[in-house]
């Protein structure tokens, strides 16, 4: 978290990672929008990433005519796509700390590691609007209502602001620590409370 960011290049370098595919919405068409939104910047380069499952048809996550239109898509806008295994932490923590945004697809549940590591990285965040993720730290937020070119209008704005933010919001590592303190010691004070070890 103390480590200062590489200086930004001309390049506003994006990245977004579909896992195996098994994301909220449909994969395709959010690729179809981003890189539509791409197209209609300059000197932006664009990653997507996806498991090495989705290329192997044993798996149950196989889906080689949709990662063919995926790499067709990103290829258009002068991305590339990247197949591999699952990053370990400290392999996505790298990789997150190299990008300037972090488009983040969908999010299952109500919390989400991505916005509190992009924080602390200093790495720009954009998620869904409405999701219980948005609100964990400052981040930006996509509109996924409409058309395929409403999508890709909500990406634009999202990355035109990502651009004009230099430098880019990041958690101060000294707040963060008092942070992780105060809810260590709030769940350590719940559980002596239920296991009737509160002497209050």
């Amino acid at each position: 978290m103390r480590q200062p960011r590489p200086a930004r290049h001309s390049e506003l370098r994006v990245g977004t990672h579909l896992a195996a595919l098994c994301v909220p919405g449909e994969p395709v068409r959010l690729v179809d929008a981003l890189t539509r939104a791409v197209r209609g910047m300059d000197n932006v380069r664009l990653s997507v990433h996806v498991h090495q499952t989705v290329l192997d048809p044993g798996s149950s996550t196989y889906d080689l005519c949709a990662v063919r239109e995926i790499d067709r898509l990103v290829r258009s806008a002068g991305g590339a796509l990247r197949v591999h295994r699952p990053f370990s932490e400290p392999q996505l923590w790298d990789h997150l700390f190299g990008l300037d945004v972090s488009i983040v697809p969908g999010l299952f549940g109500s919390h989400s590691v991505w916005p509190e590591a992009c924080a602390d990285l200093g790495t720009q965040v954009v998620l869904p609007q409405g999701s219980h993720a948005s609100a964990q730290q400052p981040c930006l937020v996509f509109e996924d209502e409409g058309s395929v070119d409403d999508l890709a209008d909500s990406f634009g704005k999202a990355l035109w602001t990502a651009r004009e933010q230099d430098p880019p919001w990041r958690a101060d590592p000294e707040a963060r620590w008092a942070e992780r303190v105060k809810v260590a010691e709030a769940l350590r004070g719940l559980y002596e409370r239920l296991l009737g070890l509160d002497r209050r």
